[in-house]
């Protein structure tokens, strides 16, 4: 198994990969899995929070 850390646009993930061997066909199977990957709901919480901290100035 490969553990990796990666970046998906402003989420950090792990990513994790297993290759299972597929017998006598000679190929392999790569199976990839996230398992810490934030919901839609706290997608939307950090971008509002970082909606909240950018900072205004007046003209």
């Amino acid at each position: 198994m490969i553990a990796a850390t990666v970046l998906l646009g402003a989420i950090e993930a792990d990513l994790y990969e297993e290759v299972i061997g597929l017998g006598s066909y000679g190929r392999s199977l790569s199976v990839l899995t996230i398992d810490n990957l934030p919901d839609d709901e706290e997608i939307d919480e950090e971008d509002e929070l970082l909606e909240s901290w950018t900072p205004r100035f007046r003209r």
